[in-house]
């Protein structure tokens, strides 16, 4: 009786986890089948093993995995799909076709920086002799561009997108036709700031709309930490 019983409450839970990963649209009736026999099989086979039939479900079912991954892993491996192996999925089509589009943005993007900092030698000013020039204007070799790779990685609000663009070209035209007196450290300090409050509204453009998620914080100030790290890694091996 306890093991008709303990039968019966096995069958139940089967039962429910067969309906779950129908529903979830991702298994199709054909396949279902199968599956439930290696749940089945590896039901019993912790039961065996002196596991409580609630915890040899439990585990026999996580070791199944979630009926999107279950369905994936089952078609590279079930013989009836085997020719869906000879195409690539959507999904990953798109991965790829949006990593291949980062990359060319992340291209451009530097080329572009590269070129901006040659472009003022054809107005005759050359870093040795105008150092106070690219003081002011350091920040806008860089900043601007990783800027933009994240606005168009995020796809941020309008009005974010809006500020961000008001904020980076009132400085920029602040910084160079505010008269500063170069015997003061008003300047200097204004180079050393600006770049640590430029990156506040880069940090906008990365996190994008999900500025309320605190993940997303988090990972702007690890992605903070590791420029700090890199860039002063770079300044130690060219200078």
């Amino acid at each position: 009786m306890n093991m008709q019983e303990n039968t019966t409450t096995i069958d139940r839970k089967i039962s429910e986890w067969r309906d779950y990963c129908l529903c979830s649209g991702s298994i199709s009736d054909a396949d279902i089948d199968e599956l439930e026999d290696h749940l089945r099989e590896e039901t019993a086979s912790l039961i065996q093993k002196s596991l409580s039939e609630e915890e040899a479900f439990l585990i026999a079912v996580r070791r199944m995995g979630s009926p999107p991954s279950l369905s994936k892993e089952f078609r590279k491996t079930s013989a009836h799909d085997f020719w869906k192996k000879l195409f690539s999925e959507p999904a990953d089509i798109e991965e790829r076709r949006k990593n291949t589009r980062d990359l060319i943005l992340i291209i451009v993007l530097a080329v572009s920086a590269g070129l901006l900092t040659e472009l003022p030698k054809l107005f005759g000013i050359g870093f040795g002799e105008d150092d106070i020039f690219f003081l002011k204007n350091a920040s806008f070799f860089v900043l601007p561009f990783i800027t933009i790779f994240f606005i168009q990685k995020r796809r941020i609000p309008h009005t974010a997108f809006v500020t961000i663009v008001l904020t980076f070209s009132l400085s920029l035209l602040l910084m160079n036709f505010y008269p500063f007196s170069e015997e003061s450290h008003t300047l200097f300090l204004s180079s050393i700031h600006l770049p640590l409050f430029l990156w506040f509204f880069t940090g906008i453009a990365y996190i994008g709309s999900e500025w309320r998620d605190v993940s997303r914080r988090m990972d702007f100030l690890r992605f903070t930490g590791e420029v700090f790290i890199y860039t002063t890694l770079l300044f130690a091996v060219f200078l």
